[in-house]
């Protein structure tokens, strides 16, 4: 019977990190698909994302929406592109929940991954980056988040790329 030793464990490789990473995160993945649409029940903040969205996508001058502007008419955001994500995606889900709450379930597993790849190539210890990565995929802020298809992981993901591009670019000088 092999004993627990903490020094090996921490001596993760980078490859054996990203393993580690894909396989949490399909298992977390895979839980969070089973309770898509049990959990959270839809909130409002996750209606008026989609129909930003809406109204980007397709015009304001549909007569209807549920964001008003004072003006009387559906209220038109161009500077939301996240919102159009949602759009689409529910559109693709066949007009239901589960299409925003899995887009938005895919941008927490991009936020996770570019995270881990920002952090392993500047230099951090595959075993830290890993552990932050996963940190921030399963904090509760973040998951409550993402599981109401809310946009902020795409946006994490985006910064979290960014920093990883640009790290990447100056070769960590």
């Amino acid at each position: 019977m092999t004993r627990f030793n903490i020094h090996r464990l921490l001596s993760v490789k980078s490859q054996q990190a990203w393993q580690l990473w894909f396989a949490l995160a399909f298992v977390a993945f895979v839980v969070h698909l089973f309770t898509l649409r049990i959990s959270p029940t839809i909130w409002m903040d996750e209606v008026a994302i989609v129909e930003y969205g809406r109204t980007a996508l397709w015009g304001s001058d549909q007569g209807w929406s549920i964001n008003w502007s004072l003006q009387g008419r559906p209220t038109m955001t161009l500077s939301y592109l996240a919102c159009s994500l949602q759009e689409i995606a529910c559109r693709l889900g066949e007009v239901s929940e589960i299409g925003p709450r899995l887009c938005s379930l895919l941008g927490a597993v991009l936020a996770g991954t570019f995270m881990l790849g920002w952090l392993i190539k500047r230099g951090s210890k595959p075993f830290t980056a890993l552990s932050i990565a996963t940190l921030l995929f399963l904090d509760p802020v973040f998951a409550q988040s993402y599981r109401g298809a809310r946009v902020d992981c795409w946006v994490f993901a985006f910064i979290f790329l960014t920093c990883w591009l640009i790290w990447r670019s100056s070769d960590g000088k």
